[in-house]
């Protein structure tokens, strides 16, 4: 009998036992479903860092305009259902096994037919596309996992609109070793005819993105964010204007600490006004959708002075660095700690040596609990080349963090980055610390 844990487990041991497929095989096996969601307006996200949070503010507005919307994002943080989000309500657990089931009935007859299993991303995928389907969504955001060219979220022949958060250094090992290659594939989600909303980045990597959008037809909309007007920053919120298509000046405000923000929105931003009209967004439901959105992971503070940040490249970090400054600027608090462990894959090397920029006064460094994470006295000998300060080294990330709060203090400021998977482990430590306390009541 099938449950949603033992979902979840056959989907975790799925790498074990298959490998990357093509796009056609992706798409046999979405046809062999009914083709869910072929006929849905589809907005198709890719780019090196924000995908999560443009897609967040993209749903939040169209949830506000009356839309009925579904989210496919990647990674999740605590539960796989975290993954699939229709109207702002996480997939509930009869929805996720049902749907899981539903692929695998389709799997199941496909190995009679010499069809390969399909991999972890496209099993999700897959999913995401057969429950919004049956929740009759008006709309579907779909996250790239990677890249975009070969992604299998890429079988999509015909979104609505196509976004490009932003270019930078990340899976250089797949996607490339300079921006313009890695620019290169992002752009294989742009299709015929579909504007593309782009951050713009520099000259020669812009011009890939806007030749293959002349080659396809897709009128373009470069995103320029020297357009931002900071207004204040007060109550974790940020206060923003900005001039809009129509040439009216536009205040926001938005739930978030972390600069980089109003980048995403501003880049979501001109996707929403490619997608309704003026009245539909103007002067109330854009304001109002953007204010209402929340997200994971992205300089949240879980705690009084303690922030988390899924920042997992040098850019992120870099992006991350800079909310740091801002953050213990004109505050009186005495320690700033950082918390901080990588994968292997990641350029932890160069974002270990941005991070000794800022005056941490501790440093603690932890293993991610994952084949994939570096070991925490490797991270701690890196830091040491950059920096003079204490590094602390704890292999387990709840003693990692125990430590890290003692040495902080009631009037601390301890900072949690370099990767998804970290901050995940994290907050799914104190979920159970919580629940504890709770069923001990």
């Amino acid at each position: 009998m099938w449950n949603k844990e033992r979902a979840v487990q056959y989907l975790l041991d799925v790498p074990k036992f298959t490998e990357k497929n093509s796009l056609d095989h992706t798409k046999v096996l979405w046809k062999k479903l009914g083709s869910p969601g072929k006929d849905k307006k589809i907005i198709h996200v890719a780019g090196t860092n924000g995908k999560g949070s443009v897609c967040a503010f993209l749903a939040s507005v169209l949830k506000e305009a009356g839309k009925k919307t579904g989210l496919f994002t990647s990674p999740h943080l605590i539960t796989m259902e975290e993954r699939f989000f229709v109207d702002g309500k996480m997939a509930a657990q009869d929805q996720f096994l049902d749907a899981f089931l539903r692929i695998m009935d389709v799997v199941e007859k496909g190995e009679k037919e010499k069809i390969n299993h399909p991999t972890f991303f496209e099993w999700l995928f897959l999913m995401a596309m057969v429950l919004f389907e049956e929740e009759e969504t008006d709309y579907i955001i779909l996250e790239t996992g990677l890249g975009g060219r070969l992604d299998a979220t890429n079988i999509i022949e015909k979104p609505l609109i196509t976004i490009i958060t932003g270019i930078g250094f990340d899976h250089t090992e797949y996607l490339g070793e300079t921006k313009e290659e890695i620019a290169f594939e992002k752009a294989g989600i742009l299709k015929q005819g579909a504007p593309i909303v782009y951050r713009k980045t520099s000259p020669s990597v812009d011009k890939v993105i806007e030749e293959r959008a002349d080659l396809l037809q897709c009128p373009a909309i470069p995103v320029d964010l020297s357009e931002i007007k900071i207004l204040g920053i007060k109550n974790k919120h940020i206060d923003f204007s900005f001039k809009s298509r129509y040439d009216k000046y536009i205040n926001v405000k938005i739930q978030a600490q972390a600069l980089y923000q109003t980048e995403n929105a501003m880049v979501a931003i001109r996707g929403l006004e490619e997608i309704l009209p003026e009245k539909k967004l103007y002067p109330a439901v854009l304001p109002r959708g953007m204010e209402k959105m929340t997200i994971q992971g992205r300089m949240e503070e879980m705690r009084e002075g303690v922030y988390v940040d899924g920042a997992h490249n040098i850019d992120g970090i870099v992006a991350f660095c800079k909310t740091v400054k801002s953050l213990i600027s004109n505050k009186e608090r005495k320690k700033i700690l950082l918390l901080f462990s990588a994968v292997q894959e990641k350029m932890y090397v160069n974002m270990i040596e941005e991070l000794t920029k800022i005056p941490f006064s501790i440093i603690v460094v932890t293993t991610i609990n994952n084949q994939r994470g570096v070991k925490a006295k490797e991270i701690a000998s890196i830091f040491k080349k950059f920096t003079d300060r204490t590094v602390i080294v704890e292999d387990r990330i709840e003693d990692a963090y125990e430590k890290a709060m003692e040495w902080k203090g009631r009037d601390g400021f301890l900072f949690v980055t370099g990767s998804l998977y970290l901050v995940g482990e994290l907050k799914n430590f104190l979920w159970r610390i919580e629940r504890r306390g709770y069923e001990n009541d």
